[in-house]
């Protein structure tokens, strides 16, 4: 409290001024009544029991007495105006008073502090954060790299390497430079050094801090951490080793409930986009495993295609009816052929249809495609139906020339048959662009 007059600072419960010896504070109400009376504003000067008779801080009794009696000399105009300043001046000196005494409540030396340790709660969400955050500037970085075509590793174990070592040096240089990262600071934590004599630990801390320290933590499913739970300081392995507490500090509501926000639409679009992530990666495996069965199935059809092409071709002209003889042999190996040729079809019939009713194609084009080959498909085996009518009638025809005339002409009309759904087929391939 300062002194009305000589405005020395005195304690705040003093009563006389330890500099001058006068009243340190007036009751306003008694100083306007006696001014507005005529009186003088001046306080009656009364020393304490307990001050030295000869000495008050440098004040003898007989300098107190002289200036009382100089004071009670002064004219009344300035009397007056003594009056009419003091109540100003004691509002002021009490205003400015209760708010150092506020202050010194509120922000008190560094000395005064007791540091407050962070939960492991706080931490594992704070280690949460960070991880999000990461996470999500490493897919903004794929996806602004992915659309200027610049060049990306596409290989697993490097991505999830550079994604460690970017996570690595953001906690190192965020913690060494500002002592708190952006997980920690939305929870309002800061890494301090466990040493009495210095606030924040060393750099080389740090390092020891988010390599071995992490390292030997996450030991028999992160016992470390775990066995913080159970001490004061809730001091992990890694904060034990590198000599670290992580205390509580005060932070700006605004900014974290900003950051939370952001943490948590960060989150989610981090869970959707994960999520999206491995359901095309699911996707892209049945792909593939259903284009390579594709490609095998479609592989053992041509093969089996070409044998029925080959046995047809190996047909002798019918001269005789020795000639007539091999040809129905022909026709009997045929029939074999012809069986192996529907079964692939329906075998990659059924592949259609599966990529068709779980979606697996690429495309909805790509879909298309499959669906018109699925009709392909469909009139190709007709065509081996025809095909293998067409043995059964050679082979069971007699060898007299008037079933032989009657065999042709069954013949022409089944061969008219095929052509017919061989122009079929041609139209369709058209449209899928594909032989």
């Amino acid at each position: 409290m300062y002194c009305n007059y000589c405005r020395s600072l005195n304690p705040n419960d003093a009563t006389y001024c330890r500099a001058c010896g006068r009243t340190v504070s007036l009751d306003l109400n008694t100083l306007e009544n006696q001014t507005q009376a005529g009186e003088t504003a001046e306080p009656p000067v009364v020393a304490p029991s307990s001050a030295p008779s000869q000495q008050r801080d440098g004040q003898t009794t007989s300098n107190i007495e002289s200036r009382k009696v100089n004071d009670t000399q002064r004219n009344p105009t300035e009397q007056k105006q003594q009056a009419e300043y003091l109540p100003t001046l004691v509002a002021e000196t009490v205003h400015v008073a209760e708010s150092e005494f506020l202050s010194s409540q509120t922000s008190p030396g560094p000395s005064s502090l007791v540091p407050v340790y962070g939960t492991m709660g706080h931490r594992f969400t704070a280690y949460f954060a960070d991880f999000i955050v990461i996470y999500f500037i490493a897919v903004i970085f794929y996806v602004v790299a992915f659309a200027l075509k610049l060049p990306v590793t596409a290989n697993e174990g490097e991505s999830q390497l550079v994604w460690l070592g970017t996570l690595f040096v953001y906690m190192v240089v965020a913690q060494a430079a500002y002592h708190t990262t952006i997980g920690k600071y939305v929870h309002g934590l800061e890494v301090c050094s466990a040493k009495p004599n210095r606030k924040y630990p060393a750099l080389w801390r740090i390092l020891l801090r988010e390599t071995l320290g992490r390292f030997f933590s996450s030991f028999f499913w992160g016992l470390g951490y775990w066995m913080a739970f159970r001490k004061s300081k809730t001091q992990a392995w890694s904060d034990e080793l590198a000599g670290t507490v992580v205390t509580l500090r005060p932070t700006s509501r605004v900014l974290v409930r900003a950051f939370t926000a952001f943490i948590l639409v960060a989150f989610c679009l981090d869970v959707g986009l994960t999520t999206y992530g491995l359901y095309k990666e699911d996707k892209d495996k049945k792909y593939a495993a259903f284009s390579q069965e594709m490609g095998v199935a479609s592989d053992a059809v041509i093969a089996a295609r070409k044998d029925v092409d080959n046995r047809l071709n190996s047909a002798p002209t019918v001269n005789t009816w020795a000639d007539f003889a091999v040809w129905q042999e022909v026709m009997k190996f045929l029939k074999k052929d012809l069986d192996v040729y529907e079964s692939r079809m329906d075998h990659i019939q059924a592949l259609i249809q599966r990529g068709i009713s779980e979606d697996i194609t690429a495309s909805e084009a790509e879909r298309r495609q499959f669906v018109i080959l699925h009709q392909v498909y469909e009139l190709r085996k007709q065509q081996a139906e025809k095909l293998h009518q067409e043995a059964n009638l050679i082979v069971n025809c007699a060898p007299t020339q008037s079933s032989y005339a009657g065999l042709r002409t069954d013949l022409q009309l089944m061969d008219s048959d095929i052509k017919g759904l061989e122009s079929q087929v041609s139209q369709l391939m058209t449209e899928i662009n594909a032989k």
